[in-house]
Order: structure tokens, then C-alpha cells, then sequence
């Protein structure tokens, strides 16, 4: 068959080209090449620029390092320790971050050191501390070192990665020196005795106080002793209460040295004159008594027997009688002026010495009286009665004698019938006069006399009443010795250390966990999941609470049971359940394993909480969980119980699952098992939500996004708003916007409080709830 010539034309042509071609190729091949590989590695660097900025959007760029996370000593007070934090990065090659450093005393709340430093992706830098606690006493002390750092802006860098912050908690626990230890309870005994002698020795000069402001003599003399004792016992009360600050500012060894030995001798010496004080006033007062007593006994025994002695006419005895008189009248015109009660017991000894004699004296001279005189007016009455007035004699021979004479000198007597005269009688008719003989005007002229009287009789002095100790005084020193319990100080206030139960038990005391939700892309790190929750953790720490950043298994948890809990504050930590660890060659390892199921993850959740109720000595503990983390939460409610827990709060959280668009992305972006469990319809959901499974004493809330359409529903653009409530939670709802690319930033906004305050208002409600 003949060949069509347009067919052989074109192949001619064909031929012809792919000569040309060969020939232009071979004449330009290194050309070719070079704008292959020119085209291939724009084409990288795109790629390259793009990974590099969708890990910048997703905050996973930078990774900053702080070592230690957190660490506790225990040093003897004037002990001081050092202290080295290490601080490094994760970061693209391409990257320098800069970083500014402080490092804080939280008990003092005061700046120790701050600085900067641009720290590069190899780059580890050291800052080293020297931390020192209180040079007396025991307690707690707390400090953070805080790192603030953020990308510089290149070209092969971007600035869009957020702040990242990190902290660490370090925890200083002082003791008393041996030393000081025994020296405590030697002075605590000391101090306590002497505080009792001087509460004895005011007791005692009130009392004193109270006898001397009463009539005694000698009292002004004794109320000058008394203000020297009461000037020396008030400058020993002021030295006590310096005792007492140094004894609560724990200075016992100033106390010892300085102070003890000149106040317990002072005071002493109080206590010793403050006793004899009242001892002499109430002898004074009691010998004033006695004394009182002698005198109004002899100066009535002096006026009796002066009615014996006015009658006997004696010189002797009116010499004694006028004598003893003057100074019996003496004493009582001058009692208001002795000066001591030994001037008025010694002349009253003057009285009944004399009183005693002039007693003597005068019987002695009235038994003459008495002896003879008796007889006489005998027969005088005798006379009397024979005529028939009989009359008995009173035995005081002179008022007898000179009774009858006065009355015979002046009276007649009727005489009876057989009435026989004699001498003895002047008959005068049938009446007749009695004659006195002359014997008896003799013996009553010689010896009894009746023209003698005292001028005045001088009455009692009157008796004071007897001392009265049983009066109600006032204690000088009504403060106690202080116990001086360990002292916790935090924000520049100091209170004793959380160790009773009581603190222990204080709801308001529980520590608070912060636990992130799901990584919206696969990471070989927990921190981006965890620096979401920074801004709460760090505003709680402006509100009190005690910021111990993230919690660690690098160490051996009882050797720090309840360190963290001594504090009067509550301690807010974040937690990762993506951190498992175990026990090698005598220490905690830790690795990241985030592509584990939930169940998996809530028994890491349980280790978590175990660790910090030992940490922090508390029996429960409050849950702050964002997005899948309260679902993680909540699955170890379940299987662990609720006991360990007061509070949990779930932000954004999925807790009936997720549907929709969300799932269908999720393994695209997230990790495999963790989507699948989220999903509505899991077995792990199912098990969530079982209708009849109910938390017991914990309390549940919610805090949900609204104001996004989530696959046609309202929602946070990721959760529905439907599928975050449960019926046995408090509920609260967030309003917000979803603007970004996925319509989904509103469910990782709920833990930005700077753009939701809301959420962070809410927390604060919960967490202030009894």
C-alpha cells in the first residue's frame, strides 16, 4: 500500500524537530538543570515556610525548659542553701528567644533578682541563687523563679508564637538548731515561773495596797516602801514584755544571754520585798490589835481601881494615880500622831506595867483600910440595928463608915420600948441620935478621903478591823509564753504552719489542678496543651493562690508529704496526663505518651492526684479540665470514685461527645485513640453517660462557649452547646465569636480569661462556693 504523503511529510517534520530539540538540549542541558533544581527548592521553601508557620499558629514553635520544676529543702534557721535553675528551649533552629527571668520570695512578696537573656535553641543558661531562711525560729519559706520568653522576629521567623511562661516552686523548710531546741524548753520553763512569781508579787502589793490605803499607824512609812516596790516591780513587767516579744520573734539565745539572768533576779527580789510588804502591814496592823486591845483593858483597869484610890487618903498613891492618868490621857490625845505601831505598844507597856503596880500599891493600903474598917462600921450598923434599923454593910469599909456618920450626924431614930441607953446614944425623948465613936472618926479621918476625882474619864480608843487578805486582785501579766509554731508566710503575711486538722480539712485550702484538653496537633511534648492554661494559673496567683507550676514525677513523694500544704494558702499546679512515668536505678523517669486512650489517662489522672494530696497533706483535692480533660476527669470519678475530689470544673468540655465535622477531622489532626473515645457514639461515652451513674459528695459545673454555629448548632465551634451540659452539673455560659479559619477558635479562647473574663469570673464564684 502507497504511503500517504501528508503522513510522511508530518513525520519527516517529527523527526526533523526532535533533532533540533536533541541539538538544543545538548547545546543547553547545564541551563535545564539548573532551573529544575531552581523550581524544586522554591518549591521546598514554600513548604518549609508553611510548616514552620502553622506550628507558630498552633503555639507549638517554642518550648521553653525550666529545671528544677519545682524543689524542697530542709535546712537548719542562719542555714542558707543554693539554688540553680537551668534554663533551655525547644524551638526551631531558626528562632532566638528572648526571655526575661525573676526570681521571687513569696513569703516576703518581694523582687530577690530579675534579668533578660536570648536563649537559642541549644543554648542551656544557669542562674544561681543563694536563699536563706529567717535567723531565728522554724518554718516555711516559698520562692518561684519565673521565665517569661517570646520568638524575636526574622524572616525564617515568626513573631505570631504566643508568650510562653514557666515557673518554678521552691520551698524552704526551716528548723530551731539543737542548740536552740533544748534551749526553748529550759527557758520555756524558766520564763513560765518567773511570769508566775511576778504575777504573785502584783498580787501581793494589790493586797498591800488595799491594807495601806486603810487607818493604821506606821502605814505612811509602809506606803513609801510600797512605791519603791511598785516602781521595781513595774520595770520588771517591762522587761518581761520584752521577754515575751523575744520569746515570740523566737531570740532565745538573746533572751538567755542579755535578758535572764537580771530579770529573774529583779524580779525576785519583787516578789521577796513585794511578800514582806504585806506581811509587816498585816503584822502592824494585827500587833495595832493587840496593842489597842491592852490599852483600852488596862486604862479600864485603871479607872476601877481609882475608885479605890481617890478614897484612901495617900500621897503616894495620888502621886501614881495622877501620874499613870497623864499618861493614859497622854496616849489617847496623841494617837493619831505615832509613826510606828512600836511607840504605841511601848507606851501601853508603860501603862500596864504601871497600872500593875499602882494595882499593888493600893490594895495594899485598902487592905489596912479593909481590915480594920470593916470592923468598925460592923458596929457602927450594929448600933443602927439594935434600936431596929438593920442594914447590911457594902464591905467598902470607907463609903460605909461615911455613909453611917453622914446619916447619924443628920438623923433621929425612934426608940423602941425596951430600949436600954447607953454611951452610944443621945436620948431625946422618945427619939435619940446614933454617936459615932471616936475610933471610927480616927480610922476614917487617917485613911479614907472623898474630896479626890479625876478631872475627866477618857474613853476607849477605837479598834481597827483585822486585816482582809481575801480581796480579788488583777494579774499583772495576763499574756501567755507563746507556743511558736512553725511560722508560714505567704504574700508578706505570716500565720502557723497548716498542720492541725482543722487546716488540713479547710475546703478553701484545697489545692487546685489545672488539666489541659486534647492537642489540636500531634506533639512529642505536653507543654503547648499546658501553656493554654497559664493565664488562669497565673491570675489565681494574683488572687492568692500559690502558683507551683507543673507537677512532675522526678522525685520521691514521701519525702514531701504535705510540704506544699503548710502553707495558709492554696497551691494551683498544672498536670498533664500525658506524662507517665516509672522508678529506675533510684529515681522517677518521665516520657510523654500522648496516643493513649482515656481510660489509660484517667489512671494517670489518679497517680496525679494521689501525688498531690501527699504533696499537700489535703484529703481532696478541685479539678479545673479543659475541653477532653474533663472528660478525662470525669472517667476517673467513675472508676476511682469521687472521695479525693471537692470541686470539678469542666470548661468547653465534650462530655456527651463530639459529632460531625469535628470527627470527621479529628484523627486528621489528633491522635487516634483519643478522638475515637470522644466520639457520641463510643463505648467510652456510653459508659460516661450511663443514666444511672451519679457523682456522689463531688460537685460538678460547666462552663460552656455559646454564639458559634458548630455543624448547624449553637456551640464553641467545636463543642455543641447541648452536647457540654450534664444533668447533675451546674451550668454557666460563655458568649463569644468564631472568626478564625476553622470557625473554632472560641473553644480554645475559654481558657484566654484576657478575651473571656467571664470564665475566669465564673471560676472564682465556684471555687469561693462552701
Amino acid at each position: 500500500m502507497k504511503k500517504n504523503p501528508v503522513v510522511k511529510e508530518i513525520k519527516k517534520d517529527v523527526k526533523k524537530a526532535k533533532k533540533e530539540v536533541t541539538k538544543t538540549i545538548e547545546r543547553n542541558w547545564k541551563k535545564i538543570i539548573l532551573i529544575t533544581l531552581l523550581v524544586v527548592l522554591i518549591f521546598s521553601f514554600l513548604l518549609f515556610i508553611t510548616g514552620l508557620r502553622i506550628r507558630f499558629a498552633f503555639g507549638d514553635a517554642l518550648i521553653v525548659n525550666l529545671q528544677p520544676s519545682e524543689k524542697s529543702f530542709n535546712v537548719g534557721n542562719r542555714q542558707s542553701q543554693n539554688i540553680t535553675f537551668l534554663i533551655s528551649s525547644d524551638n526551631s533552629r531558626f528562632c532566638t528567644a528572648s526571655c526575661t527571668y525573676v526570681f521571687y520570695d513569696r513569703s516576703e512578696e518581694k523582687t530577690l533578682h530579675e534579668g533578660s537573656i536570648l536563649l537559642k535553641r541549644e543554648t542551656i543558661e544557669g542562674k544561681t541563687y543563694q536563699i536563706d531562711p529567717p535567723a531565728h525560729g522554724s518554718g516555711q519559706k516559698i520562692f518561684n523563679f519565673d521565665i517569661q520568653c517570646s520568638n524575636l522576629k526574622s524572616f525564617l521567623c515568626s513573631t505570631k508564637s504566643p508568650v510562653k511562661r514557666k515557673s518554678s516552686f521552691i520551698t524552704l523548710n526551716y528548723q530551731l538548731t539543737e542548740e536552740e531546741t533544748v534551749l526553748k524548753s529550759e527557758l520555756g520553763n524558766s520564763v513560765r515561773e518567773n511570769m508566775i512569781l511576778l504575777n504573785n508579787a502584783s498580787s501581793n502589793l494589790q493586797k498591800a495596797y488595799s491594807l495601806l490605803v486603810s487607818d493604821f499607824i506606821g502605814k505612811e512609812m509602809l506606803f513609801s516602801q510600797y512605791y519603791d516596790i511598785d516602781s521595781s516591780l513595774d520595770a520588771d513587767l517591762k522587761r518581761t514584755d520584752t521577754v515575751l516579744d523575744l520569746w515570740s520573734k523566737e531570740y532565745y539565745v538573746t533572751i538567755k544571754e542579755v535578758h535572764l539572768n537580771e530579770w529573774v533576779n529583779s524580779s525576785s527580789k519583787s516578789s521577796e520585798l513585794s511578800l514582806g510588804l504585806l506581811k509587816e502591814a498585816v503584822d502592824s496592823i494585827n500587833r495595832q490589835i493587840k496593842v489597842t486591845k491592852d490599852y483600852n483593858l488596862y486604862k479600864g483597869l485603871f479607872f476601877n481601881i481609882s475608885e479605890t484610890a481617890l478614897i484612901l487618903n495617900s500621897s503616894d498613891i495620888d502621886s501614881e494615880l495622877y501620874k499613870l492618868y497623864d499618861v493614859i490621857v497622854g496616849i489617847s490625845d496623841n494617837f493619831d500622831y505615832y509613826s510606828s505601831v512600836d511607840l504605841f505598844e511601848e507606851d501601853v507597856g508603860t501603862i500596864s506595867a504601871g497600872v500593875v503596880e499602882f494595882n499593888r500599891k493600893v490594895q495594899e493600903n485598902y487592905t489596912i483600910v479593909l481590915s480594920d474598917g470593916n470592923s468598925l462600921s460592923d458596929m457602927e450598923f450594929t448600933k443602927k440595928c439594935i434600936i431596929g434599923y438593920c442594914e447590911n454593910t457594902t464591905g467598902d469599909a470607907c463609903r460605909d463608915i461615911w455613909k453611917i456618920s453622914t446619916e447619924y450626924l443628920n438623923s433621929t431614930f425612934h426608940l423602941p420600948s425596951n430600949f436600954t441607953p447607953s454611951n452610944d446614944y443621945l436620948v431625946m425623948g422618945n427619939v435619940t441620935k446614933i454617936l459615932v465613936s471616936s475610933n471610927t472618926t480616927e480610922h476614917y479621918d487617917r485613911y479614907c478621903r472623898f474630896s479626890g476625882a479625876l478631872p475627866l474619864f477618857v474613853p476607849d480608843i477605837e479598834q481597827i478591823d483585822s486585816p482582809n487578805l481575801n480581796i480579788t486582785t488583777t494579774r499583772a501579766l495576763t499574756n501567755e509564753l507563746t507556743e511558736n509554731p512553725p511560722l508560714c508566710c505567704v504574700y508578706g503575711k505570716c500565720l502557723p504552719c497548716c498542720q492541725d486538722e482543722g487546716c488540713r480539712k479547710d475546703p478553701s485550702l484545697y489545692p487546685l489542678i489545672l488539666i489541659h484538653g486534647h492537642s489540636l496537633v500531634r506533639q512529642k511534648t505536653a507543654e503547648p496543651s499546658l501553656d493554654v492554661l497559664n493565664k488562669i494559673q497565673y491570675q489565681l496567683q494574683d488572687d492568692g493562690y500559690i502558683n507551683t507550676g507543673t507537677i512532675r514525677f522526678d522525685f520521691d513523694p514521701e519525702e514531701y508529704i504535705g510540704d506544699w500544704g503548710l502553707s495558709n494558702s492554696p497551691v494551683v499546679v498544672k498536670a498533664s496526663y500525658y506524662y507517665d512515668y516509672f522508678y529506675s536505678l533510684g529515681r522517677y523517669i518521665y516520657l510523654t505518651r500522648n496516643s493513649d486512650n482515656l481510660d489509660t489517662y484517667a489512671i494517670r489522672l489518679k497517680d496525679i492526684v494521689d501525688l498531690i494530696k501527699s504533696k499537700t497533706g489535703k484529703p481532696k483535692v478541685n479539678i479545673i479540665a479543659h475541653s477532653m480533660g474533663g472528660l478525662v476527669a470525669r472517667r476517673y470519678l467513675q472508676v476511682f470514685g469521687d472521695t479525693s475530689v471537692d470541686k470539678a470544673i469542666l470548661i468547653g468540655t465534650p462530655n456527651k461527645g463530639i459529632d460531625g465535622s469535628v470527627k470527621k477531622y479529628c484523627n486528621v489532626f489528633g491522635e487516634k485513640r483519643e478522638c475515637e473515645d470522644m466520639y457520641v457514639d463510643s463505648i467510652l461515652m456510653k459508659k460516661l453517660n450511663d443514666p444511672y451513674y451519679r457523682p456522689g459528695s463531688v460537685k460538678i459545673y460547666t462552663i460552656s462557649g455559646k454564639g458559634c454555629d458548630t455543624d448547624g448548632k449553637d456551640g464553641d465551634g467545636v463543642v455543641v452547646l447541648e452536647n457540654s451540659l450534664l444533668p447533675y452539673a451546674t451550668s454557666y455560659f460563655v458568649e463569644g465569636v468564631c472568626e478564625d479559619l476553622f470557625k473554632a477558635e472560641l473553644h480554645n479562647d475559654l481558657t484566654d480569661i484576657d478575651k473571656y473574663p467571664l470564665v475566669y469570673d465564673n471560676i472564682k464564684e465556684i471555687l469561693g462556693e462552701d
